[in-house]
């Protein structure tokens, strides 16, 4: 997923894979197994990246989440779409964004409740 703020809660699963909590993602270490948003399977995180931004920083509010206006989340009844589309837009200060890459076929993550755009690959992060 493209920068979602920080303190923004994932779905992880329990070892056993039978239960979910919820984590913020700047908890979320590499090879924790984060709920699939759509198929609520689990996947298993790549990568994890932190970027500190200074004392101001486009950001959008959606239901709860906060992130990136250039972050894609799933809308139900028309699918995926821009957060800047969608959300509120505010100028944040001190934040911390996060970036995420999982393995397998996964295209979504649960964030905030919200099923957030994710990449397969560090090399598709820009």
């Amino acid at each position: 997923m493209t920068h979602v703020a920080r303190n923004s809660l994932l779905d992880v699963f329990d070892v056993d894979g039978l239960n979910v909590e919820n984590v913020s993602v700047q908890n979320i270490t590499r090879g924790m197994r984060v709920r699939d948003a759509i198929t609520h399977r689990p996947v298993t995180v790549t990568s994890i990246m932190k970027r500190d931004i200074g004392a101001a920083w486009p950001m959008c509010a959606y239901m709860g989440l906060v992130a990136d206006p250039r972050q894609w989340v799933y809308v139900s009844s028309h699918g995926w779409d821009l957060i800047a589309t969608l959300g509120i837009p505010y100028i944040a200060t001190q934040y911390a964004l996060y970036a995420i890459t999982v393995d397998a076929c996964a295209t979504s993550v649960a964030v905030d409740g919200i099923a957030c755009h994710v990449y397969r690959h560090s090399s598709e992060l820009s």
